[in-house]
């Protein structure tokens, strides 16, 4: 039956089908990764693909000038971006064919999938923005307990990162202090101030 189906297929239906299936199982695992947090972050400094283009933002963002995927402040030519394209456009095609000449089924199915990406580029450009507003609220960390993940070094000579609870979720934190030696990865400290993105911290047996 799948064989007699096939074969009623024009080529460019099946070439059309051929990138559908594919394009939308991995669209649908990706969007399943980040609505369980496999593939999101937490807030302040964590490295993280938020616009879907397969890359931490940290190591997007290198640049200060213009990114290559972004158009108009859009990014277009991102991972899932593509994937929305040719998944919304491959199906727009087959559907369409059913009523429609290859031509115009082909036609309709390109804006249909360019539409997919312009409307994910905004989805993920609110998101973006809805993390940054986020940050602010490192704010809530001080006075909470964390625990070292990467050292510290002394002096605020540099950033280490911590694990702690905010917001109801675990996040990942770029901290600073002020001691004479590195904190260790697992020593606990407490949260005593914010200074940028950095939360400062002091060992919480010097605090106790």
């Amino acid at each position: 039956m799948m064989s007699a189906f096939w074969e009623s297929l024009a080529l460019y239906q099946q070439i059309a089908l051929c990138i559908a299936v594919p394009t939308t199982i991995v669209l649908v695992v990706q969007f399943a990764l980040l609505l369980f947090g496999l593939s999101d972050s937490g807030p302040g400094g964590v490295a993280v693909d938020t616009d879907g283009d397969g890359l931490p933002d940290m190591v997007d963002n290198l640049d200060d000038g213009p990114d290559w995927d972004e158009v108009g402040g859009l990014k277009l030519f991102t991972l899932r971006g593509i994937l929305a394209f040719f998944a919304i456009g491959s199906w727009t095609t087959l559907v369409v064919s059913l009523q429609q000449s290859p031509l115009l089924s082909i036609t309709v199915g390109l804006i249909s999938g360019a539409v997919a990406d312009i409307i994910y580029a905004f989805v993920m450009r609110a998101v973006q923005r809805l993390q940054e507003n986020g940050a602010v609220q490192l704010k809530n960390a001080v006075g909470t307990v964390g625990e070292v993940y990467i050292p510290i070094p002394p002096k605020k000579r540099g950033n280490g990162k911590i694990s702690l609870v905010l917001h109801g979720k675990l996040c990942e934190v770029e901290a600073i202090w002020d001691g004479d030696d590195f904190l260790p990865t697992g020593s606990k400290v407490f949260v005593s101030g914010l200074l940028g993105d950095s939360l400062i911290v002091e060992r919480l047996t010097d605090h106790a």
